[in-house]
């Protein structure tokens, strides 16, 4: 039986500032970008694009469940491998 934790509701999601989260862009991965923020319930989902490519930045809750989160991951690799098929037809 699989434990379910609510207590990712009850914990503040991450607040990052678009000035924190273009720091943490240039820093990790070297780009310059134009950064908007998603809609999220219970972590924080920044866009991230240049000219050329779109990026999202996932800063999960500190509550969230190891297995969730990898299931967003595949979810969200799965959704784009999609999106580049879709656009090479």
């Amino acid at each position: 039986m699989v434990k379910i934790n609510l207590s990712v509701f009850n914990t503040t999601p991450p607040n990052f500032f678009n000035n924190e989260t273009a720091a943490i862009v240039q820093n990790h991965y070297d780009l310059i970008n134009n950064i908007s923020s998603l809609p999220s319930d219970r972590d924080q989902n920044i866009l991230c694009s240049n000219n050329q490519k779109k990026y999202v930045l996932k800063i999960s809750n500190s509550d969230e469940r190891k297995d969730v989160l990898k299931m967003q991951k595949e979810a969200l690799y799965n959704w784009s491998n999609e999106l580049v098929e879709y656009a090479k037809s």
